[in-house]
């Protein structure tokens, strides 16, 4: 009886109530540490989030056309509402819509377009060609 009363005060001071809430009361604590250094983190993830998003939204707005509109150049696009990238292929006629940055114009090409480039100088009178 003594060997066994003996195992049971063993098991019993292990398992007292009072050892079983002080252990309550640290995890409780833990839990209340855990749960403010997971508030700071998040509220630090969305500040940097945040961050991200305006520099990539700034760069979206530098990098868009619609700035160079603003410096007062003009995007022409054809009647499928592609860009027109070269007046090579525009017959007289053809309907273009030109956007400035303050709105469209719809319009139709006329005449033939224009050679690129500068046109070549004639030599001066009394040289001939050097080739």
């Amino acid at each position: 009886v003594r060997l066994h009363r003996s195992r049971f005060d063993r098991i019993a001071g292990r398992s007292a109530p009072a050892r079983i809430a002080d252990a309550a009361r640290r995890y409780r604590d833990r839990l209340g540490e855990l749960d403010a250094r997971l508030a700071q983190a998040s509220a630090r993830g969305l500040d940097r989030a945040r961050e991200t998003l305006a520099r990539l939204d700034a760069l979206i707005e530098a990098l868009s056309y619609v700035n160079v509109l603003k410096r007062g150049f003009a995007l022409v696009r054809d009647a499928a509402d592609r860009p027109v990238r070269s007046s090579q292929g525009i017959r007289p006629g053809t309907p273009l819509d030109i956007e400035f940055a303050d709105g469209r114009v719809r319009v139709n090409a006329e005449g033939a377009p224009r050679p690129r480039g500068r046109p070549a100088k004639p030599p001066p009178p009394g040289q001939g060609s050097l080739f």
